[in-house]
């Protein structure tokens, strides 16, 4: 959700389209005079039908004065990276972006999908792949700690957004 100069709110998600084999293909975006809505779609949904440059990969941001859209590379896999795109236009009528650049995941890690920021403090999630034998109780610590983990990031991200908006 983003609150734009214009005074409009935009939402900006991913759908399924038509039963197509995937939703994080099909970008659209829908817009609303105020955030409890109603949200109006947006005529050029679905704004895009690629996995690489779809769906969300965290809040939309101003960097240089620039409006930066942060989208997840879902393709060849899930977590592939993050694209960076700078909004050009963004109206109830048209919408245009340009790709700043892609962000991939360094050395020894295997995926990332989301980047949120508020002032100097950002919280950018990757994912790393070890190998280990685990005993069946340790199997149980694990998922108790990853599932903690993803819960930790999902509160940091909320808290963020919550920053972000100007409710």
């Amino acid at each position: 959700l983003h609150h734009h100069t214009d005074g409009l709110w935009y939402l900006f998600c991913t759908e399924k389209e038509d039963g197509r084999f995937s939703s994080d293909a099909y970008f659209h975006i829908y817009y609303s005079s105020s955030h409890e809505g109603p949200f109006l779609p947006h005529p050029k949904n679905p704004i895009y039908g690629d996995a690489r440059k779809s769906r969300p990969a965290g809040a939309l941001f101003y960097q240089n004065e620039k409006l930066i859209r942060p989208a997840q590379i879902s393709a060849p896999h899930y977590g592939f990276g993050i694209a960076y795109f700078n909004v050009l236009t963004l109206s109830p009528d048209d919408y245009k972006e340009e790709l700043i650049f892609e962000e991939f995941p360094q050395d020894g890690y295997q995926s990332t999908h989301t980047i949120n920021q508020l002032d100097s403090l950002v919280v950018h999630d990757v994912q790393k792949k070890v190998f280990k034998i685990y005993h069946e109780e340790e199997k149980k610590l694990l998922f108790c700690f990853q599932a903690m983990v993803h819960c930790i990031f999902t509160a940091l991200h909320f808290l963020l957004l919550l920053f972000i908006w100007p409710f």
